[in-house]
């Protein structure tokens, strides 16, 4: 039963690491980001925004909303045929 947190914990940290990742690589979303951060009161005395605050935040909640997508996963599906296909390989 112990395991069950540990899992749960390690799928958040791999989500974060995912989250980070994607954001490092857009540093236009950074900025638009940084700017939404500003225009909030809060952050600019150097508080955490309150949740009212939190819901005028569209952008960053877009943001989270896009990050935490899982990635698409593409699947191998092998066909099967009935012709004769050993000349397309060569040994």
């Amino acid at each position: 039963m112990g395991h069950v947190g540990f899992l749960g914990a390690h799928a958040n940290v791999l989500a974060l690491t995912r989250f980070r990742t994607l954001l490092a690589s857009h540093p236009d979303i950074q900025e638009e980001l940084r700017d939404e951060c500003r225009s909030i009161p809060s952050f600019s005395h150097g508080e955490l925004p309150n949740p009212m605050e939190l819901k005028t935040m569209k952008f960053l909640d877009n943001v989270i909303k896009e990050g935490i997508e899982p990635p698409i996963q593409l699947t191998y599906s092998p066909k099967n045929t009935s012709a004769d296909t050993s000349h397309l390989y060569s040994p």
